[in-house]
């Protein structure tokens, strides 16, 4: 008698998750699909400071690992569910300043955003060649003290919209 195979699910990597679907017009932001209020509010700002240095704005990209659909299952529109069900979504990402950017809003960042950051850009460029050598940035009011120098070991730039003196 043959031993039971252990049941296997398989996953592939989200492709080409900067597509025309999570392109946005920069002066409208009422129409970012796929943030908050407070992080629209934030990435709002964010552009409106830097504007003129931003060439393409993405927000609500999906990356990372999503279950592979077979036979009658993997239709398009099943596949477009799963990637919309999918817990990875970045909340932004731009080409500022020469580079790719996968950004992170979050008021009062801590080590949460952090973490966010480092992953989405990891999935980002494991299903993307633009963002294979993107920088990383977090857009917040205010960035937790605790979180400052772990940012600046990493090379991960905190936008603070509100920055109050030290």
């Amino acid at each position: 008698m043959s031993k039971p195979q252990p049941h296997r699910t398989n996953f592939e990597v989200v492709r080409n998750g900067l597509n025309e679907t999570t392109r946005r017009e920069l002066n409208r932001p009422r129409h970012w699909r796929g943030l908050t209020i407070i992080d629209a509010s934030l990435l709002a700002i964010w552009v409106r400071d830097h504007h003129h240095q931003i060439g393409e704005l993405h927000t609500d990209v999906v990356c990372g690992l999503v279950p592979t659909l077979f036979g009658p299952l993997a239709t398009a529109a099943n596949r477009a569910a799963v990637q919309r069900l999918h817990p990875l979504r970045i909340d932004a990402c731009a080409w500022f300043m020469n580079h790719w950017w996968v950004l992170e809003c979050k008021p009062a960042a801590g080590h949460k955003a952090f973490g966010q950051v480092i992953s989405y850009a990891y999935w980002a460029a494991r299903g993307n060649d633009r963002l294979i050598d993107c920088k990383l940035g977090i857009i917040t009011d205010s960035a937790q003290a605790i979180i400052r120098p772990v940012c600046d070991q990493n090379r991960v730039t905190l936008f603070e919209l509100y920055a109050c003196s030290p």
